[in-house]
């Protein structure tokens, strides 16, 4: 059972960091009912599912905080003397569409229950339930073996999971026949009764931000905010801001195949950069890069884009200064790293801000610290007409 409980504290990671859990709230729906006695089927009307636990299971619900503020997630779970089993269930705030998204969740939360059991991964295949996208994944411990069936339908994750004691990869006989037929009949026996749906609509990128570099000083329209730039710096042509990003996506690429494809312009914008010498001139030592990331929450964390930033986007080359904090610049919460270029022998300091449920970034890439200083002094002007 102890396993159970660590996969129900990781559901919600993914690319978003560690998740907190909390005790169970005393406010809590009645517990599944049996529909049928003989059968020892049992649904959740919370929950949206029927499956065949082989007795009544106990229900915890638990308030936890996420990269996108507080949720909570529901546990059906019942120990036996031969196995446990447990439904978990959480819903996000969109419908969860994007597969690379839900792959990178569904790995995270594979290793750290495989940590948790100080065990491997013996088998782990994507799974079609229906029309519905989702996992499959085994893992092997030291004294228990975790079978787990993650399913997706809309905004709503649930993990079907049973511990049988031993390792299922040295089993034989009746122990392997009685482990296999529990974990297939329990899994077999699962059931969505009630279609979820999404309380917010994922924020989509618009064609035009309305940026402007006038009167040194960077503006866009759509965010409605404003940034003083240093004097006499450059505003790079848009055509070769274009060479950089994709100079960029080709470098994710080499370590991160997969992430580069989700590099696109209805992901990523790059919305101007702002240089001390002009790519045509020379190497420029320092620069400002303002970007728009699309992200699957509107009411995201910016912490959570930063630690998504440091885990996912790296080259090989970049070590990690400083881990994603929380600041406020000019009254708006921001978050904020900061990463070292072996390659380039170069720092860059990424600050990130949720501004109408997208990811607005503002980067300084530096070599000389009074650089850094000129950079940091004026990012200390940036506005947004809401605050």
């Amino acid at each position: 059972m102890k396993n159970l409980i660590v996969l129900a504290g990781v559901c919600l990671i993914g690319t978003a960091g560690a998740v907190q859990s909390q005790k169970p709230s005393a406010k809590q729906p009645p517990p599944p009912r049996a529909i049928s006695s003989n059968t020892k089927v049992f649904e959740s009307e919370a929950g949206g599912f029927k499956i065949a636990f082989p007795a009544a299971p106990k229900f915890e619900k638990s308030p936890i905080e996420s990269s996108y503020g507080k949720t909570e997630m529901l546990i059906y779970s019942l120990p036996t003397g031969l196995a446990s089993y447990a439904v978990t269930i959480i819903d996000f705030p969109t419908d969860m569409t994007d597969r690379y998204d839900l792959n990178v969740r569904f790995d995270h939360m594979r290793n750290v229950q495989s940590d948790a059991m100080q065990g491997r991964v013996i088998s782990d295949a994507e799974l079609n339930f229906g029309s519905r996208y989702g996992r499959d994944s085994v893992i092997e411990g030291a004294k228990t073996t975790m079978s787990m069936r993650s399913i997706v339908a809309g905004p709503r994750l649930f993990v079907i999971s049973v511990e049988t004691p031993g390792k299922l990869t040295h089993q034989s006989g009746a122990l392997l026949e009685g482990n296999s037929g529990r974990i297939k009949r329990f899994f077999d026996s699962f059931e969505i009764t009630k279609e979820p749906v999404a309380a917010q609509k994922r924020v989509e990128l618009p064609a035009d931000f309305g940026v402007t570099f006038k009167d040194h000083a960077f503006r866009s329209a759509f965010f409605g905010s404003s940034m003083n730039l240093p004097a006499g710096w450059k505003v790079v042509d848009e055509g070769f801001v274009g060479e950089i990003f994709e100079l960029g996506k080709e470098r994710v690429a080499e370590s991160h195949t997969k992430l580069a494809t989700q590099l696109t312009p209805e992901n990523v914008r790059m919305l101007g950069i702002v240089s001390k010498q002009l790519p045509t001139e020379g190497i420029s030592d320092a620069s400002i890069m303002f970007l728009a990331e699309r992200v699957p929450f509107p009411n995201f964390k910016p912490k959570y884009v930063g630690d998504t930033y440091v885990t996912h986007y790296l080259s090989e080359e970049e070590e990690v200064l400083q881990p994603s904090i929380e600041i406020k610049i000019g009254g708006v919460e921001f978050a904020w790293v900061e990463t070292f270029d072996h390659a380039t022998e170069s720092y860059k300091r990424l600050f990130i801000s949720n501004q109408k449920g997208i990811a607005f970034q503002v980067a300084l890439v530096y070599k000389d610290p009074d650089d850094l200083e000129i950079m940091m002094r004026l990012l200390n002007s940036i506005r947004f007409v809401s605050n």
